[in-house]
């Protein structure tokens, strides 16, 4: 694991953990502050407080994650990005194991649950240290129309997040892995692939055009097991 992180870091990308080993890890690697994105499901105050004293990006899975780092921000100052993951609860990919945008997913708040869209605006409206969303709609087997549909979902809530605010609260939103692998080709698969997203979600996303640069709304993408599948394999 520690030569795997030093080659990451060397190739100058971040690196996402999900548990206390996995930061320290990274941590040990080399890794700083916003350079690392934590977000595990199930966070403790314990849990918290770390990311929070590293500075590491954090996104918050639920109200209770919420209220607990209200608590800590009492009592200690940190210059972590902080954000809240949504479940757009857009629906279930083809492989439903792997699947976290069903009305049950078990992953972030969901949009449509009754009262969530106006607790969410309340949510940053009420913190300043608020200012990203994440959004995960599943782990291979969605399509890229399903999941521009759930980022589509998670631009309208920053957007109206924003407008509330009165000013540009949410700057970023960070789109987790699921991007499908192309298994059928080993020839220019990455490259082929972007083309294909950034397609996808000019023609699903109309927002992406100049209001999503007007409004400056970054997007930050995790493609995971799309980035990795031929690496080491030859043309």
């Amino acid at each position: 694991m520690p030569g795997v992180l030093s080659f990451i870091k060397d190739a100058e990308m971040a690196c996402e953990v999900a548990s206390a080993p996995e930061l320290l890890a990274a941590e040990n690697a080399g890794f700083r502050g916003r350079d690392i994105v934590f977000d595990s499901p199930a966070k403790t105050y314990g849990d918290l407080r770390r990311p929070l004293l590293a500075g590491a990006t954090l996104y918050l899975d639920n109200y209770q994650e919420l209220a607990r780092v209200d608590e800590l921000l009492q009592h200690m100052d940190s210059a972590s990005i902080i954000g809240v993951r949504i479940n757009p609860q857009v629906g279930a990919g083809a492989i439903s194991s792997t699947s976290t945008a069903s009305l049950t997913s078990k992953f972030g708040i969901g949009l449509r649950d009754s009262g969530n869209f106006e607790s969410l605006i309340a949510a940053f409206v009420t913190r300043p240290w608020l200012s990203s969303l994440h959004v995960h709609v599943g782990s291979q087997g969605c399509p890229l129309e399903l999941t521009a549909q759930g980022v589509k979902e998670v631009v309208h809530l920053g957007l109206s997040i924003n407008r509330s605010c009165g000013y540009e609260r949410v700057r970023m939103i960070d789109i987790g892995g699921g991007l499908p692998v192309n298994f059928s080709t080993k020839i220019n698969a990455l490259e082929a692939h972007r083309r294909d997203v950034v397609q996808d979600l000019r023609i699903n996303l109309p927002v992406f055009g100049p209001p999503a640069i007007q409004c400056r709304l970054h997007l930050m993408r995790v493609p995971r097991h799309h980035q990795i599948r031929h690496q080491g394999e030859r043309p």
